[in-house]
Order: structure tokens, then C-alpha cells, then sequence
């Protein structure tokens, strides 16, 4: 039995040798999966249809920007590669974590993300824009970079990404990333329902169609995912709790770290974090069982699905997990969000984003279940023919054959 697994598996490997093929990886940050049957953008749908779509992109908890970007690239959980939220404490560095803070100190990251890979083994990347492609990990970065500025449009990021696939300046690299915020911009200031989360898809739809068809003109073979780190869910300002109020009376040894849908509560002292819990407590029985605004989480209770090492410098000893549609507001802000995310992904299907994967690697009109973000990574490892071993491959939480069914195997025709 197990030497016909290894011939399978060997049969398998030796039809999904891609040769030397580009991929281009793009996200679409804040897309909810709802969006390609509300919204019906005519290229993202198009795309779609052609090549291998899924259900939904299942999120890591929390579902924020930092941590699931990096779980699609380096294939760990938050616990696993660092980024545990977009903000948080890190016990060993003694400092909070900032979006983009790797670049500063690389220490943040304890994974390596698959650009560091791919250059190791002779695979040019370059990023624009990707979150934390600025770090330098095992003294390594994209070959092509650049540090992230809102003020750079969208277009002139395809543009950009246009001339890389064409080999502009000499430089043309196998493995290119790439991230627009407009849709999650949209999506927090107005909600998910709203005409201008409807604008902003638009904007980026007409932008992955020119991209889509300017691949076509490129002689070579190139392959296009489009995912995004996680969807979004309507919130208001009825529903947000007064964050200072909630801790005003904590004991001083305990360090509050903000986060939107969670707060992380920080302590040496156990007493603290035993009061602390016990405030908790007490304010959440004004509520009944269906309308608590929040949970608390420790070791003790903490859902095996959220994968949290509760010894790791950065995890918290409380976290505080607001169910939506209530957010924990935040200090001296006189802003309230109509869309959010950052809720554990069980919530709510909306918090799922999606995975387009269209080229020659891929299968044609293919739809499958959704799956969690993790998995890409392998995704990604085999269409630029990356190597690892089998001791390799069982240190990443993804698994390495949870979406071979996708790839377009020798003399198939579909």
C-alpha cells in the first residue's frame, strides 16, 4: 500500500512539471467571495468560469490584512510565521507591531514568505506592493520592490507589472505580487452593500481585464491568481464598544493592545490578568447568551481552529473577541467604520475571499470547495518548480497535495 502511494504521488509529480512558467499573484484586499455574485464584475467572473475557482478562501484568525498575507505566502498560520494581527505586543522585542514594521526590524517574521524561496533557488521575484516584501528575511528580498506608497495609482501598478512580463530593462522576473486596498477602503468607509464598494470593484475588475488580456499578447507561458486575504461584514456605530470605558479600571501592569475586533491584554502579573478577566465577566452579564458583545478567550477555551500557540512571545494572555457586528472602538477616533473584518472567520461566510487561478498550470472551468488560505503556498511552490523535500514540506502548515486536483496534468485537455 504505501509503495503504490509513492508511485502515485511520483506519477503526479513528474506530470505537473510546469518548466519555466510565470506567475503573476495578485490580491484584492477586503473582496468578500459574496462580491462575484453581487457585484458580478464581467473579467473576475470571466476568469473565473475559464480557469479554477473556489467556494471561498477560508481566512486564518483573525481575518486582518497582515496576518493572512503572509499566510499566503509563507503556507503557516500567524502563529507559525509571526503576524499575528496588524497590531500586537511582542514580549522578546518589547515593542507593538505596526503594519510594515518587518522592514525595520525582521525579527517580526519567523517564516520565511516564498519570494525568499524562489530567489534562492534561481527564481526572480518581484513585488509591488506586497505586504511585508520590504523585510529582509535570511538576507533576502524580492530582486524588484518597492516600498509602499498609497499615493501610486492602481494603473501604474499594472502597468509596472506589464513591463516585467515583457522583460522592460532587462529585467523579467518568473514570480510577480501584487495588492490593491480600494475594494477594503471601500468596504470599511461605506459597507459591503454599498455603491461604492460597487465603484471600487468596478475599478479593479477593468484592471485585471487589461492585464488578463494583455497576457495573452506576451509570448510566453503565464499564469494569473487573483485571491484576497478575507471579505467583510456590515458593522455601525451602535454596535461599537467604548474600548476606554471597557478598561479604565484594568490594573496598570496590564498592557491593552487595540485591534478593531479584538483587544489583547498583556500581563506578567497573574493577579492582574485574574481581576482583569473577572471585570470582563461581570460586564458581559448585563447581556443575554445571544447578545454578548464579545467572548472571552484564553488557553483554556480557545477554538482548536484558530491555531494559536499560547507560547509565543506575541499571544496575548486575554484576547477579547468582539462578535460582529460590534468592533472595539478606538482611542480620541472620531471615525466608525460601516464595514469590517478581523472576526473569527466561523462568523460568517462574508469574511471568506476568493481564489481565481487561470493559465496553463491550471484546469478550465473548474470550481472546488473552499479551502484555507494556507494551502496556497504548495499552489504556488509548484508552478515555479520550487524544491522541497518531503522533511521540507511537513514543516508548513499547508499541505502539499490539498489542491493537486487543480493543476492541469500532462496531456490533459481540460
Amino acid at each position: 500500500m504505501h509503495l503504490r502511494k509513492l508511485v502515485l504521488s511520483l506519477l503526479f509529480l513528474c506530470n505537473v512539471c510546469f518548466g519555466q512558467q510565470t506567475l503573476v499573484l495578485l490580491s484584492i484586499d477586503g473582496f468578500s467571495h459574496d462580491y462575484i455574485e453581487k457585484y458580478k464584475p464581467k473579467h473576475l467572473t470571466q476568469l473565473a468560469k475559464a480557469g479554477v475557482q473556489s467556494e471561498g478562501l477560508i481566512p486564518v484568525y483573525p481575518t486582518k490584512t497582515f496576518p493572512n498575507h503572509l499566510s499566503i505566502v509563507t503556507g503557516k498560520y500567524p502563529a507559525n510565521h509571526g503576524i499575528f494581527h496588524n497590531s500586537f505586543y511582542h514580549r522578546e522585542l518589547d515593542d507593538v507591531y505596526a503594519m510594515g514594521k518587518g522592514k525595520h526590524q525582521p525579527k517580526w517574521l519567523t517564516a520565511k514568505p516564498i519570494w525568499v524561496y524562489a530567489e534562492k533557488q534561481g527564481v526572480k521575484a518581484a513585488s509591488f506592493f506586497w505586504p511585508e516584501s520590504e523585510a529582509l528575511i535570511d538576507n533576502t528580498r524580492p530582486s524588484k520592490y518597492y516600498s509602499y506608497d498609497g499615493n501610486i495609482s492602481n494603473i501604474q501598478r499594472v502597468e509596472e507589472i506589464e513591463n516585467w512580463l515583457i522583460g522592460k530593462d532587462g529585467f523579467s522576473p518568473q514570480f510577480i505580487t501584487s495588492y490593491f486596498s480600494i475594494v477594503d477602503d471601500a468596504g470599511h468607509d461605506f459597507g459591503p452593500d454599498s455603491n461604492q464598494v460597487a465603484k471600487a470593484i468596478r475599478e479593479v475588475d477593468e484592471l485585471i481585464g487589461r492585464l488578463a488580456h494583455f497576457i495573452k499578447t506576451v509570448d510566453k507561458p503565464i499564469n494569473l491568481v487573483i485571491v484576497s486575504d478575507h471579505g467583510m461584514v456590515n458593522v455601525d456605530k451602535i454596535h461599537e464598544i467604548n474600548t476606554a470605558k471597557l478598561t479604565r479600571t484594568f490594573s496598570s501592569d496590564i498592557k491593552v493592545v487595540k485591534g478593531g475586533s479584538q483587544l489583547f491584554l498583556y500581563s506578567n502579573n497573574k493577579e492582574a490578568i485574574k481581576d482583569a478577566t473577572n471585570q470582563l465577566d461581570n460586564h458581559l452579564t448585563k447581556f443575554s447568551d445571544n447578545d454578548k458583545p464579545f467572548k472571552i478567550v484564553t488557553e483554556v477555551n480557545a477554538p482548536t481552529s484558530w491555531h494559536i500557540n499560547w507560547l509565543k512571545p506575541f499571544t496575548p494572555d486575554i484576547i477579547v473577541d468582539a462578535k460582529p457586528p460590534h468592533t472595539f472602538s478606538y482611542s480620541n477616533s472620531h471615525y466608525s467604520a460601516l464595514g469590517n473584518h478581523g472576526f473569527a472567520p466561523e462568523y460568517s461566510s462574508s469574511l471568506n475571499g476568493i481564489f481565481i487561478a487561470q493559465g496553463p498550470a491550471f484546469k478550465h472551468n473548474l470550481v472546488i470547495e473552499p479551502f484555507e488560505n494556507i494551502h496556497l503556498f504548495p499552489v504556488f511552490s509548484k508552478v515555479l518548480n520550487l524544491e522541497f523535500s518531503q522533511e521540507q514540506q511537513k514543516s508548513f502548515d499547508g499541505d502539499f497535495s490539498r489542491l493537486n486536483k487543480i493543476f492541469k496534468l500532462e496531456n490533459d485537455e481540460n
